[in-house]
C-alpha cells in the first residue's frame, strides 16, 4: 500500500486532498459479516495520516473490552524491522466509533483521531505521529483492522487489511507494508498544530483531582486552546505551547512521599532487596520485617493499588449443598459471593481437620480465545486428587469477586466502588481480597473439618499473579504457589531469555511491560503503573513480592516450555526472594517443582504442591528436593 505526501485538513469532514489518494480494501478474516472498509494514507515530515470508510449497520461499543467494540486498529512498526514481539518503535492503537481511544503498545500523545458518523457507519480520521522525521519511498510496517460487534456488544467479526491470522496484535512480523511516496524534491507542509493538538487531548483526558497540584494544568491547557483558536500563530509558538504543557504534565505528582513512575532514575539492576529506600542497609530479622513494610506500601502504591482497610468488615457465611455463601458488609453496604468445597472423603487416610488450597478459577482450566476468559472444560478431576491426598479444596469463581475486564463489576467494586482518586486498585487486588475473605469465613468455623491456620492458595497464569499478590499481602496464608504466573507475578521484569537454547527447546519471547499496560491487561493493575516508560524505572522488581511472603511456604510450578511467562525468569526471582528465607532461617520453605511441557495446569504441577504441602504442615520428607531445578545457576 501506498501513502502520497500531503497534509490533510482533519475536521471532522472529508477534506478534498483524499479525492486524490487510492482507497484499499479492508477484508474479512473469514468470519461473515456484512460489514466492510476501506483505507487510504497520506504523510507528511511529520507523521502518517488514515482515513478508514466503514460501512456497519449496527454500532456497539458497551463491551468494557476495547477490542470488542465496533472500532478500528492501526498498527505501525515504524523501522519496519519485522520483530516477532513489540519493540519501541512498534505501535498499536485503536478507535472506536465514538473517538475513544485505547493504546495496546506505544505512547497515546502521538495519536490524533477525529470521528464522523455516517448513515451507512463511521469514517475516523487518524494522525500518528512518527519519532524520526520519515523519507520518501521509505517503507514502514503497517496493518489495519476493523472490530465487528453485534447488538449485544460482543465482536462477531474482525477485516484486516493484510495479516489473516489474527495474531498481528502480538508479532508486528506479520504486518503488511506502507510505502511513502509522492513528495517533491524541496516540497514541505504547512504548519503541524496536530502534536499540539494530541498532546492536548491526553492533558485534558487527566484526572485533575487525582494530583495535588492537578489545577496548574488549566492555565497551560487555556493558553494552547487560546493559541489554536486564534488561527494566527507560528510553528515557533505552536512548539512553545506544546513544550510548555508537556512540562507541567511532568510536574504532576499524586503524593509527596512517592515520586511520579516517569520521573524515577533508571535501574539498570536487580533493586537490592535488603537496602532500605533511603539506602539504609538491612542487617538483623527486625531490620527485614521494616524493610519489608516498605517494599509492601510500594508495591500496593506503584502497581497493584491498595488493599481496603478491612477491619470495618463484618464477614458471616451460610452453608449451601455445594460450599457456602460468604457476606460481607461495611456501614450501609453489603455483598456476597458462593465458593466451591470439597472435602476429604473416606478415601484419604488423613483426619480432620484438613489443610486447605483456595484456588481463584479452579484446578483445571482452559483459555478460551471466543470469549478471552478461563473455563472448566472438566468437572473438577484433580480437585478429586486433592482430596484424595487430605486436602479440602475452595474454588472462586473470579467474576463474582470481579470481572475480568474494565468494568470493574463483582463484589469487591460492590463495597469499594473504583476511583482513579478514592480507590485505584486492579482486579489482581480484588481477587486476593476475595481469597481473604475465604480465610475469614474459615477462621469463623463456617468449615469445621478444615483447618483455618493451613491455608494454601494457588492460581494458573492471571490467577497465579493474584495468588502471589494474595500471599503478599495477607500472612494468614501459609502455602502460596502462584502457578506460571508469569510477568505481573514471579517473573523478573529485567529478565529475559528470548532465543536462549535449552535441551528441551528455544526460548521464546515472554511478556512485556506493554503488553500489562495494554488497555486488554491493564485492570489489573492501578493507573499508576501505566506510567512507567522503561522496566529500568521501576523501584521494584519482583523477587521483592516473592520475598514478602516469607518465612511462609512458597513454590513455584510451571512448564520448561512456558517460554511467554519466562520460566528462568521467575526462577531468577525465586533464588533472589530465597536470600530472605535464609536471613529468617526458612530455606526448606521456598522451593520449584517444574515439569515438561507449556501453558498449562498438569496433574503433575498439583502433586508437586500437595508434596510441598505434606512438609510443611504435616512433616513428610518428599521425594522431590525442591531445591533443584535443571537450571545452571
Amino acid at each position: 500500500m501506498e501513502a502520497i505526501y500531503g497534509l490533510p485538513k482533519m475536521s471532522g469532514e472529508i477534506d478534498q486532498l483524499w479525492d486524490t489518494v487510492p482507497k484499499m480494501c479492508v477484508t474479512s478474516s473469514g468470519d461473515v459479516t456484512s460489514t466492510t472498509g476501506s483505507v487510504r494514507a497520506m504523510w507528511d515530515d511529520h507523521a502518517i495520516y488514515f482515513l478508514v470508510e466503514v460501512n456497519d449497520a449496527i454500532l456497539n461499543a458497551e463491551s468494557p473490552t476495547p477490542y470488542f467494540q465496533d472500532s478500528i486498529e492501526i498498527f505501525i512498526d515504524e523501522f519496519n524491522d519485522k520483530a516477532i514481539r513489540y519493540e519501541e518503535d512498534d505501535l498499536h492503537f485503536r478507535i472506536n466509533y465514538k473517538n475513544e481511544k485505547t493504546v495496546d503498545s506505544g505512547n497515546i500523545t502521538r495519536l490524533y483521531s477525529r470521528s464522523i458518523l455516517t448513515e451507512t457507519g463511521y469514517i475516523i480520521e487518524a494522525r500518528i505521529g512518527l519519532s524520526e522525521k520519515p523519507k520518501n519511498e521509505q517503507v514502514i510496517g503497517f496493518d489495519l483492522q476493523i472490530n465487528d460487534a453485534d447488538a449485544t456488544g460482543k465482536r462477531v467479526a474482525t477485516l484486516s487489511l493484510f495479516d489473516q491470522t489474527g495474531q498481528a496484535y502480538a508479532m508486528p512480523k506479520l504486518f503488511g507494508e506502507l510505502k511513502l511516496v509522492g513528495k517533491e524534491p524541496g516540497e514541505k507542509t504547512s504548519i503541524n498544530r496536530y502534536d499540539l493538538l494530541a498532546y492536548l487531548d491526553y492533558a485534558k483526558s487527566l484526572n485533575q483531582a487525582v494530583y495535588i497540584n492537578g489545577e496548574s494544568l488549566n492555565v497551560k491547557i487555556d493558553a494552547a486552546e487560546k493559541l489554536l483558536a486564534s488561527h494566527e500563530f507560528s510553528q515557533t509558538e505552536i512548539d512553545q505551547a506544546l513544550v510548555k504543557l508537556k512540562e507541567t504534565v511532568a510536574s504532576l505528582r499524586r503524593t509527596n512521599q512517592y515520586t511520579e513512575p516517569h520521573r524515577l532514575p533508571k535501574l539498570d539492576q536487580l533493586p537490592d532487596i535488603f537496602t532500605f529506600g533511603d539506602g539504609a542497609k538491612v542487617n538483623t530479622e527486625a531490620d527485614w520485617w521494616q524493610r519489608a513494610e516498605e517494599i509492601r506500601d510500594m508495591y500496593q502504591f506503584y502497581m497493584y493499588g491498595y488493599m481496603p482497610d478491612t477491619s470495618k468488615e463484618k464477614v458471616g457465611f451460610e452453608r449451601t449443598d455445594s460450599g457456602m455463601i460468604i457476606k460481607i458488609s461495611v456501614q450501609d453496604k453489603e455483598t456476597s459471593f458462593p465458593v466451591i468445597v470439597t472435602l476429604p472423603g473416606d478415601q484419604s487416610k488423613f483426619k480432620a481437620p484438613f489443610p486447605v488450597i483456595i484456588t481463584n478459577g479452579g484446578l483445571d482450566l482452559a483459555f478460551d480465545e471466543e470469549t478471552m476468559s478461563f473455563v472448566r472444560p472438566k468437572e473438577l478431576p484433580k480437585e478429586d486428587l486433592v482430596n484424595q491426598r487430605g486436602y479440602a479444596v475452595i474454588t472462586i469463581k473470579p467474576a463474582n469477586v470481579a470481572a475480568d475486564n474494565a468494568s470493574r463489576t463483582g463484589a469487591f467494586f460492590d463495597l469499594y466502588p473504583y476511583s482513579e482518586v478514592d480507590n485505584d486498585v486492579g482486579t489482581l487486588i480484588a481477587w486476593a481480597w476475595g481469597a481473604g475473605k475465604v480465610i475469614d469465613a474459615l477462621e469463623l468455623n463456617a468449615f469445621p473439618e478444615i483447618n483455618p491456620k493451613q491455608v494454601g492458595i494457588t492460581g494458573f497464569s492471571r490467577f497465579g499473579k493474584a495468588a502471589l499478590v494474595a500471599g503478599a499481602l495477607d500472612h494468614r496464608f501459609a502455602l502460596v504457589n502462584p502457578h506460571a504466573s508469569g510477568l505481573g507475578g514471579m517473573t523478573l521484569f529485567r529478565s529475559s531469555y528470548n532465543g536462549k537454547v535449552y535441551p528441551w527447546g528455544v526460548a521464546g519471547p515472554g511478556e512485556e511491560i506493554g503488553s500489562l499496560q495494554s488497555s486488554a491487561l491493564n485492570h489489573w493493575f492501578t493507573s499508576v503503573f501505566l506510567g512507567f516508560e522503561s522496566i529500568d524505572q521501576l523501584p521494584f522488581d519482583q523477587h521483592q513480592l516473592a520475598a514478602l511472603v516469607a518465612p511462609r511456604g512458597l513454590i513455584i510450578t510451571c512448564g520448561y516450555a512456558d517460554y511467554h511467562t519466562n520460566p528462568e525468569g521467575m526462577y531468577d526471582s525465586l533464588l533472589e526472594a530465597k536470600k530472605v528465607y535464609q536471613l529468617l532461617n526458612a530455606e526448606e520453605n521456598i522451593g520449584i517443582a517444574y515439569r515438561p511441557g507449556a501453558h498449562s495446569i498438569e496433574f503433575e504441577d498439583i502433586e508437586r504442591v500437595l508434596d510441598f504441602g505434606d512438609q510443611l504442615f504435616r512433616q513428610i520428607k518428599p521425594a522431590k528436593d525442591f531445591s533443584i531445578d535443571k537450571y545452571d545457576k
